[in-house]
């Protein structure tokens, strides 16, 4: 290979490794209270690399996933909702009945943060129907943390300096395997 293709193999390496942005995941952590029962904090966390979430207190113990989270940005006021592709859990000692997330006369079971005034904001669960409650469920979100990220996820760049030393490698064992074949040459013509 010559120099002039290395030269552009370096250069587009670098090139994606520069244009590339750190990939990360956020989970975003919520404090609320039952609105359906007015007592315990209740607290959502939410994976957006996972796309799940778990809602745990003293009134509900469940964890679902969902699509949607993915795009999840948080904040104060996210104005967001999803439809779960997977939920189970408990809530104030009563079991889920619906576990097959089919519509059950109340819509497709979906979750929602939707802000009621402008201080005020509010998480829902709809169209789940649990053995104590034949309702949708709300909580008055409290407080919102972002969480620094456990888990190390790897950058695009470093992704980009992988790909770099794979080129290099093979740029390698080309030039090795083609002077041996011209030094075999030349012992045979001597």
């Amino acid at each position: 290979m010559n120099m002039k293709k290395a030269i552009f193999a370096m250069v587009s390496a670098l090139a994606a490794m520069v244009g590339a942005s750190p990939a990360s995941a956020t989970i975003y952590q919520y404090t609320m209270v039952s609105t359906n029962i007015g007592r315990a904090a209740d607290v959502l966390t939410i994976n957006t690399a996972t796309k799940s979430a778990t809602f745990k207190g003293g009134y509900i113990d469940a964890s679902f996933t969902s699509n949607e989270l993915a795009n999840f940005t948080g904040g104060a006021f996210a104005n967001f909702s999803g439809v779960f592709t997977s939920f189970s859990g408990t809530f104030d000692s009563g079991a889920l009945v619906n576990t097959t997330l089919n519509n059950i006369g109340r819509g497709v079971p979906k979750f929602e943060f939707l802000p009621i005034s402008g201080s005020e904001e509010r998480f829902y669960i709809r169209g789940i129907q649990w053995t104590t409650l034949n309702t949708d469920v709300s909580w008055q979100v409290s407080s919102f943390t972002v969480l620094p990220d456990p888990v190390n996820v790897p950058e695009p760049a470093m992704l980009g300096l992988f790909g770099a030393g794979a080129v290099m490698v093979m740029m390698g064992r080309r030039r090795r395997s083609v002077g041996k074949a011209q030094g075999s040459a030349r012992l045979a013509t001597a």
